[in-house]
Order: structure tokens, then C-alpha cells, then sequence
């Protein structure tokens, strides 16, 4: 039975091979082979930066081609941010790039990802090459006397050398100036020199000379050249002139102003009895009208100038330098303004300006000398104001030394600016003076300066680290001294006694102390605000009369110091939150309004208890004021307000209204004080 059963199994295995026409077993048993196909993937939310797409499944059809059909799976593989383009400039010396030198800019990717190119990352360079300016020349022909010159002169023709030929050629003049022979008579006078300024015991005298341009036999202010202090009494006084030769003093020749005493009394001033002395410098020529540089042919064409009768302004963007040593005056403004290549500006013969010297936004300039740069003898009088705001490479006003500004002074955003200079023949001014933002100056250039009319503003200047004035006495109008975070005290100016407008002391981050102004007596305002790290406001031991005293706002204050006030228009205390008593107020009798605000440090107003009447009494949320011991108040006459002081027993505040209250201005204003607490 088991061979028939083997037998009948065998055809069965036969039949489903063959079937009717017979069973393909191959086809029955393969899979279908697996495909990958890879496509570039833009870049997008699969791939920031773009990549490839990887697309897999199986080939259903056998036809040896991944179609869209048969994609079972996709994955990515994205590629890097590509790496930033970057691009450095440099200086390219005169050489095979570049003629006459230029720039180079530098480009290729940044591999490494530092943000820097560096050298083996460079793959272009692109040369800017400048190109070559063509020498200025000038050349100077005599005007005969005539309608344009009435006593002659010459005229100055300047131009570039453009056909390269060292000829100036008519077609090549792009300047031209006619410079005027003026009549030379050099007048003087004499005043007596004030005390402060004179080197001289008992007194001396004051001599002044220049050139009498009006003819009418007078030295006016605005015919000034030149000045010199003789040791002489002005009875005893003697002046004589003799020629002065071309040379350092004078480039075009001038007038020697000889003065001194006749010592042996016999009449006649002997060469041994000269005491001091001083140039009057000639003119050389006369331009009229008003002048603009706007090239270097313009500066040539003004070399034979001494007077320009209208202002001179320079204002270029491609003069480097300025050299007029022979110019002597300006009769207008003198406008040095946003010279972009300026980097040298010397005038060293300029003896005065009739009106303002303005000195602005020149980026480049590093060397400036006007007027007299031998420290002593003749003065750049300015009957204007003085400006210099703006000049980002000026390291120092060291070459302003002469200068005397007739108005205003602004010394501003002069961020370079380290050490101002002096100006030594500055002693007394009209107006007012402004040194901010300056932010490397370490000192101001006012050593020699012992009054100033109008008001002084030393403000924003970080790292000043003190107050350069050490012959400062007066200030007409106010002292500010605002946000100089690297001052620490006062210090510098050792002999100021007077501030008739008021001395402000705001902002200072590193004032620690108020010291520094021992000799001042007298002050319209004292407003010290916001110094927050200020302790004390003390040494002020001569301070005897001031109109206002106004103390707010100083985190770390403790103490106010000694004052020996008996009368103040104005008390004001407030948001000094360490401040615990009054003291050095204790000789005030005084006062037209006392305040105290948001005072929490306060307890009891004990060391105003010599204070005998007010107009106006304001006391409002003092936290800890618990008693008010005004002991010998007797009247406040127009205002009485006594407001949230929570500690403070209501009785205390209604007893003294009813003692000293006159009812001026009203009802007593008493509330949000301590209802409940009694008055035993």
C-alpha cells in the first residue's frame, strides 16, 4: 500500500510542475529587485541649503527603472551651508599694480568659517589705483597802481601742471588773486597792565601796536597785532620803532615797538634802557572780498597774501595741507569746515580774526597752528567765537596757544583730543565756554584763564580726571560740571571764589567728593543731583552766600557738611535715601522755601532748629520723619504743606501750623501723616 501511496504523491508533485501545458516554478518562488534612485533636491523645507533626494522601492515591473509608482521611501542627505564671501581692503604702495599706489580689494570664501579672510583664502584681488595729480605751480605778476590797486600790488595766478611742462599756461590758471599794497604806519598806546597778568612790581604797563588801517592816527581794537607788558609806570613809559629785517619774526619785514624807561633821565630812550619789545609784522599784500579754497591751486595762488578784507573759508575735499605762514589777518570769518584729506592747517603769522574762527568736522586733520607758536609776544586775537567741534584725529590745541577769543568758546567731539594744550595769552573772557564729548581729553587748555563773563559747561568728557583751571577766580553766569564719569572730586580749580549763576554738580559716576573749591565764597545756585556715588557735600569752607541749596537724588549720600549759611532763598532735600540728619545747617535763620521730599533716611528736622520763618514749608513722604523740632520757627507766611510723612504724629503738624501759619496762601495742607499717634 505504501508504494501506491508514494506513486500517487510523485504525480501529483509532476502534475503541478507541468499542469496542463506545465507550471513555471521560478516564477512562482522570485522577488522583485530592489531600486534606488537619486535626485537633486532644491533647497527648501527638506533641505535648507539644498542636497540630494534618495528614493528606493522595489521594480514591480522588472523593467530595470525605479518609477515614481514603485518609490517606497525617500531619505536626504543635504549639503553645508556654504561657506560667506568675504572682503578686506589695503593700502597698495606705488608700484607694478599701481602707478602711483592705490587700494587693493580682497575677495574669496571664508573655508574656515572665523570670520576673517585670511591670505590662502584670497582667490580675486582688485587693484584701485589713484591717479597722479599734477604739480600746483603759481606764478606772480606786478599790478601798477591803478583802478585795481591803488598803490599797486600784484597778482597771483595758480593752475595744475596738466600737459606736464613745469609751465603755468593761461588755460591751466584756475586761481587768481590780486593782492594790494596797503600804506604800513604802525600806531601804539598804552594802558596800564592789570595786576594779574603783570609780571611786573609794583605795576606795569600795557603796550599795544599795529598797523593804522582807517589812517586816523588811533590804535583801534580790531588794528591789534602785536602786545608787550613793559615794568615801566606809564608817566615813565617810552616807545620808539625801528625797522624789523625779513626773517623768523617777521616774513615780509615789519616794524620793531621797542619800550622801556629812561633810567638816567637824560632825556633821550637809549638802546640799554629797552625793556621789552615786539614786532608789528607788514601786511605784504591785500586781498578783497571773501576767498574759498577749494584746491591746492587756491592755496598757492594766496601765498603772497598777508590781509584778506572779507572771511576766508576752506572747505575741500581734496587739499591735504593749508601753509600760509605770511597771512596775517582776516577781516571776516575764518571757516575751516568739512575738509575731508585735510591733515595740516599752519598759519602761523595770523594775528587776528574780526570775527569767528570756526574750526569743524575736518576728519583727517592732525597738525593745526595758528598765530604764534614761540609761547610768548604776539597774540591771534579773535573778535568772534572759537570754535572746534568734530575733528575725529586732532590730538591737541597745543598749536592755539596764542589765541584770545573775543566771544563764545566750543571744544566738542574732538574724540581724539588727549591733552588740549594751553592757551596761554587767554586771561579774561566775554563769554561763555563748552568742553563736551570730548571722550580722551585728560585736561582743559585754561591754566592762564582767571575770569569768564558768561557761563562754563565741562560736560560728557569720560575720562577728564580733573578741573584744569588754576587761575580760575569768577564765573558770570553758571559752572556746570555734568556726567565726567572719571572725575572723583572738584580738584582744579584752586582759586575760584565767585559763581554768580551757580555751580551744578550733576551726573558725575565717579565723583566721591565735592573738595576741590576751597576758596569759593559765593554761589547763586549749589545743585548737587545724581552723583550716585557721592558721600559727602563738604569742603566748601569759605562758601558764605548762595541764593539756592538744592540736594537730590544722590544714592550714597550721608552727610552734607559744613555750611555757614544764616540765609538761603531755597532749602530742597529729596531721594537721598542714606542721608539721617542735616547737619552742617545748623546756623541757617533764614529761608524763603524749605522742601524735603522722599527723604527715608530723616527722622526729625533737629538741625534746622535755629530757622526762624519761611514763606514755604513742604514736607511730603518722608517715611521715617517721626518728629519735626523746628524749635525756633515763629512763621511761614504763604504755603504750609505737611503730606504722608506716615510716622509723623498729626498733632506735631497741626501744632506748628498753629503757631507759625499766617494763612497766605490758604488752608494748611496736613494729611497722610499719623492719625493715631499723640502729642504728649
Amino acid at each position: 500500500m505504501r508504494s501506491v501511496a508514494m506513486r500517487w504523491t510523485w504525480m501529483v508533485v509532476l502534475a503541478l510542475s507541468a499542469g496542463c501545458d506545465g507550471i513555471d516554478l521560478e516564477r512562482l518562488v522570485r522577488q522583485h529587485a530592489p531600486l534606488t534612485r537619486i535626485t537633486e533636491e532644491p533647497a527648501g523645507p527638506h533641505c535648507e541649503h539644498g542636497g540630494s533626494a534618495v528614493l528606493t522601492g522595489l521594480d514591480l515591473d522588472d523593467d530595470g527603472v525605479l518609477a515614481d509608482d514603485e518609490v517606497k521611501s525617500t531619505t536626504y542627505d543635504c549639503d553645508d551651508a556654504p561657506p560667506s564671501a568675504l572682503t578686506r581692503t589695503r593700502e597698495e604702495p606705488a608700484g607694478t599694480h599701481c602707478l602711483n599706489g592705490g587700494r587693493a580689494v580682497e575677495t574669496g570664501l571664508d573655508v574656515d568659517g572665523n570670520g576673517t579672510l585670511e591670505d590662502a583664502e584670497v582667490t580675486v584681488t582688485e587693484y584701485l589705483c589713484a591717479t597722479a595729480i599734477p604739480r600746483v605751480l603759481m606764478r606772480a605778476q606786478a599790478v601798477p597802481p591803478g583802478e585795481r590797486c591803488a598803490l599797486g600790488g600784484q597778482v597771483s595766478r595758480a593752475g595744475y601742471d596738466a600737459n606736464d611742462n613745469r609751465e603755468l599756461e593761461d588755460a591751466e590758471v584756475s586761481s587768481e588773486v590780486y593782492g594790494c599794497t596797503e600804506p604800513d604806519t604802525v600806531v601804539t598806546r598804552a594802558s596800564q597792565a592789570p595786576s594779574r597778568l603783570s609780571p611786573c612790581f609794583p605795576e606795569g604797563s600795557l603796550v599795544e601796536a599795529g598797523v593804522d588801517l582807517d589812517r586816523d592816527g588811533v590804535l583801534d581794537d580790531d588794528e591789534r597785532r602785536a602786545s608787550v607788558i613793559a615794568c615801566t609806570e606809564i608817566p615813565q613809559l617810552r616807545v620808539r620803532q625801528r625797522p624789523e629785517p625779513i626773517g623768523a619774526a617777521c616774513a615780509a619785514g615789519g616794524i620793531r615797538v621797542e619800550v622801556g624807561a629812561d633810567d638816567d633821565g637824560d632825556g633821550t630812550f637809549e638802546d640799554q634802557e629797552v625793556g621789552a619789545s615786539t614786532a608789528v609784522c607788514h601786511p605784504a599784500r591785500t586781498f578783497d572780498g571773501t576767498f574759498e579754497v577749494k584746491s591746492a591751486a587756491d592755496v598757492a595762488a594766496l601765498q603772497g597774501i598777508g590781509r584778506v578784507r572779507g572771511s576766508l573759508r576752506i572747505n575741500s575735499s581734496v587739499v591735504n595741507e593749508v601753509v600760509l605762514p605770511g597771512l596775517q589777518s582776516v577781516e571776516g570769518q575764518l571757516v575751516i569746515t568739512d575738509n575731508g584729506s585735510l591733515t595740516r592747517m599752519e598759519l602761523t603769522g595770523l594775528r587776528f580774526v574780526a570775527q569767528d574762527l570756526l574750526i569743524i568736522n575736518n576728519s583727517a586733520l592732525e597738525t593745526l597752528k595758528l598765530g604764534n607758536q614761540m609761547g610768548s609776544g604776539s597774540r591771534l586775537w579773535v573778535a568772534g567765537d572759537l570754535n572746534v567741534e568734530s575733528n575725529a584725529s586732532l590730538p591737541t590745541l597745543f598749536g592755539l596757544r596764542s589765541i584770545v577769543p573775543g566771544g563764545n568758546i566750543t571744544l566738542s567731539d574732538n574724540d581724539a583730543m588727549v591733552t588740549s594744550g594751553s592757551f596761554d595769552e587767554l586771561h579774561e573772557l566775554k563769554g561763555s565756554i563748552l568742553v563736551g564729548d570730548n571722550d580722551a581729553l585728560m585736561s582743559l587748555p585754561f591754566a592762564s584763564l582767571w575770569r569768564v563773563g558768561g557761563s562754563f559747561t565741562i560736560t560728557s568728557n569720560k575720562v577728564l580726571p580733573t578741573l584744569t583751571c588754576a587761575s580760575l577766580m569768577t564765573i558770570g553766569d553758571r559752572l556746570d560740571i555734568s556726567r565726567n564719569a572719571a572725575l572723583t572730586d572738584l580738584s582744579g580749580m584752586p582759586a575760584l571764589e565767585s559763581v554768580t549763576g551757580g555751580l551744578t554738580v550733576v551726573e558725575n559716576d565717579g565723583l566721591l567728593s565735592t573738595a576741590g573749591m576751597e576758596t569759593l565764597s559765593s554761589v547763586g545756585l549749589l545743585h548737587v543731583a545724581r552723583n550716585p556715588l557721592l558721600e559727602t557735600v563738604a569742603a566748601f569752607p569759605m562758601l558764605r552766600f548762595a541764593s539756592h541749596l538744592s540736594i537730590s537724588e544722590n544714592a550714597k549720600l550721608t552727610s552734607l557738611g559744613t555750611f555757614k549759611f544764616r540765609s538761603l532763598d531755597t532749602l530742597f532735600v529729596g531721594h537721598n535715601p542714606l542721608l539721617t540728619h542735616l547737619k552742617g545747617l545748623e546756623q541757617l535763620e533764614s529761608l524763603r522755601v524749605l522742601g524735603v521730599e522722599f527723604s527715608s533716611g530723616l527722622t526729625t528736622l533737629a538741625d534746622l532748629g535755629h530757622l526762624r520763618s519761611l514763606e514755604q514749608l513742604t514736607l511730603v513722604d518722608n517715611l521715617n520723619l517721626t518728629r519735626l523740632d523746628l524749635t525756633g520757627l515763629q512763621r511761614v507766611d504763604m504755603f504750609f504743606t505737611i503730606v504722608d510723612n506716615p510716622k509723623l504724629p498729626t498733632c506735631l503738624a497741626t501744632a506748628l501750623a498753629t503757631l507759625a501759619y499766617k494763612g497766605g496762601g490758604g488752608a494748611p495742607q496736613i494729611a497722610g501723616n499719623d492719625s493715631t499717634a499723640t502729642c504728649d
